[in-house]
């Protein structure tokens, strides 16, 4: 275990099972460059791209579990952002 890194995680297990799933997926590529998004708003997107029912899905304490490399590729630096992830929104 890492320092600071919680012992347990509690919440819903929230499925996306996909290897390889880049910031393209987690923030799409519409809404990348607009600046007149709140955070709020912009969560609202997050991984619309890979699930366009994510939103209805996804509630407060999800813990998303998705395949290797869940993250990587493309520049999308809103996908990493936290004020830019649905969790963020609850």
């Amino acid at each position: 275990m890492l320092p600071g890194f919680p012992a347990q995680f509690h919440g819903r297990a929230l499925l996306q099972p996909v290897d390889n799933l880049n910031t393209d997926g987690i923030y799409g590529k519409d809404v990348t460059y607009r600046d007149d998004l709140a955070p709020e708003q912009m969560a609202g997107y997050a991984m619309a791209n890979y699930d366009p029912e994510f939103q209805a899905k996804a509630v407060a304490g999800d813990i998303i579990v998705a395949g290797r490399n869940f993250g990587t590729g493309s520049s999308r630096e809103q996908a990493a952002t936290p004020s830019s992830t649905a969790a963020s929104r609850w």
